[in-house]
């Protein structure tokens, strides 16, 4: 299992955003909005797996691109390959892992530039935007890290001469031509400059730390989420927990504490139940 898979909400927030130095000039809020619209601010499915969704449309696009006639394949694979869009297909989580292993039965660079990946969900076909040689190694990123998944989305935003970036800045503030750039010309179809509303608004209503970027000799230390900087760097020395505060799976000690943590928050359960149930009966 990906070690961020574990990775919540507050730390891609404090951690993995506020680390990036790259958009200067766009408020936090505004990215931890875009984010979650489009992933609820979850780069991973709960087994591990990268948050993807597989588009048979593009499949349809990509396919022509590779210089295969789609119509050949279309027989038995109605809910990956189609020529228009359509959410009815859409198995969700890890549902659409199995739809891009059917595709990638038929062509595996045309299947992977076909979902979009992590956090951000960037569709495959956009890897070069991202930094990456192959839409194979821009997948195998997205697998590896919450970060790695928010550093191709600023790399995204900042790609060329007219980035997107600009239209999330004070001065360049345009949200139109943000989700047009960023979803497609449907983007007020699928009510993405509602949804982003929804969820600036709900940021904040969050109370937020004031945190800045800093350089990498300032990094958050392991733990500082628990708000004990000095637990957390015995902590991550020992290998419990990495740099950003989370829990390793892939240490033994990080397992017992895990396992600890869970037994004890079930004795928590329990406790209050049984209290209840006394004052109940008094």
């Amino acid at each position: 299992m990906s070690l961020h898979s574990q990775v919540n909400w507050h730390q891609i927030d404090l951690l993995d955003l506020t680390e990036n130095q790259r958009y200067a000039g766009v408020p936090l809020n505004r990215l931890q909005a875009v984010l979650a619209v489009e992933s609820s601010g979850h780069g991973f499915n709960p087994d591990g797996s990268p948050k993807i969704l597989f588009e048979g449309h593009r499949f349809w696009r990509n396919l022509r691109q590779a210089g295969l006639d789609p119509h050949r394949f279309v027989r038995g694979n109605e809910s990956i390959l189609y020529k228009r869009w359509t959410k009815k297909h859409y198995l969700g989580g890890v549902g659409e892992h199995y739809r891009l292993r059917e595709a990638q039965k038929i062509d595996d660079t045309a299947a992977l530039k076909s979902a979009s990946w992590g956090v951000a969900q960037i569709l495959g076909e956009n890897y070069a935007k991202c930094g990456y040689d192959s839409v194979q190694d821009f997948v195998a990123a997205m697998g590896q890290s919450t970060q790695k998944q928010v550093e191709a989305f600023f790399a995204f935003l900042n790609h060329g001469k007219q980035p997107l970036i600009r239209h999330l800045t004070d001065d360049g503030l345009d949200l139109d031509a943000f989700f047009r750039g960023y979803n497609g010309p449907a983007y007020k179809k699928n009510g993405y400059p509602q949804k982003y509303q929804r969820a600036l608004n709900a940021l904040e209503l969050q109370p937020q730390a004031d945190f800045k970027p800093a350089p990498a000799s300032a990094r958050l230390q392991g733990g500082a989420l628990l708000g004990v900087p000095m637990v957390g760097q015995m902590l991550e020395s020992s290998g419990i927990v990495d740099a950003s505060g989370t829990l390793s799976l892939q240490s033994t000690e990080g397992q017992f504490v895990f396992v600890a943590l869970f037994v004890l928050g079930l004795a928590r359960l329990g406790w209050s139940w049984w209290r209840d149930r006394r004052a109940g009966r008094t």
